[in-house]
């Protein structure tokens, strides 16, 4: 188990494309090729895992499945926990075949400690990725929300570009890449709030 920490910026289609220049110029490099990832999130009758989010408790888990459907022509999936802990953060995945994911999306999942929980909400968004040292930068584009009992969809208008780092990393180095100040954001969150009309 590694634990990490993650910080998020919260910037528009210009922001973001001037500041990914300016980290190329600064020595980031292209991880991987951009992708799309497609997530669907499981949520309890009593919405714990968005309140949880939403109050910054800790421990906290969020349950999904990740898909990566430009290139998943085997039609595989992963079954992933977030884990916000005190320590950090860290994520279980496990692969999981088509007829798995689709008992899963059917009849919904069980958790020992957050009990049953269903299919609420699909996310899609195209992902790109950068690195510099130790430090790993993706930048999440056209990010769209998309609700799982309903026929609501919601496209997100801002762009989010996220720093992930060892839980020993020295923030000073990643102050002096980007000055821009971090925010608390959820993907699951928003598009909840976005697809049912709550005020943000």
């Amino acid at each position: 188990m590694s634990f990490r920490k993650e910080e998020k910026i919260i910037l528009s289609y210009s922001e973001i494309d001037y500041l990914k220049k300016d980290l190329l110029k600064k020595g980031f490099k292209y991880l991987y090729p951009k992708r799309i990832i497609e997530s669907i999130y499981f949520e309890t009758i009593h919405n714990r895992c968005f309140n949880e989010s939403e109050e910054g408790l800790l421990p906290r888990r969020k349950f999904r499945i990740r898909n990566y459907p430009e290139k998943n022509k085997n039609e595989h999936y992963n079954f992933e926990i977030k884990i916000s802990s005190l320590e950090g953060r860290y994520k279980i995945s496990k692969p999981i075949d088509k007829i798995i994911n689709l008992k899963y999306l059917n009849s919904g999942i069980k958790d020992e400690n957050y009990g049953y929980l269903e299919k609420k909400i699909k996310i899609s968004y195209s992902r790109e990725y950068l690195a510099f040292q130790d430090i790993r930068v993706t930048i999440d584009k056209n990010i769209e929300y998309f609700s799982m009992n309903s026929s609501r969809s919601f496209k997100e208008p801002m762009c989010v570009l996220e720093f992930k780092t060892d839980i020993n990393h020295d923030d000073h180095l990643r102050s002096l890449v980007v000055s821009s100040s971090t925010n608390r954001f959820s993907k699951f969150c928003r598009g909840l709030k976005c697809i049912n009309n709550i005020s943000i």
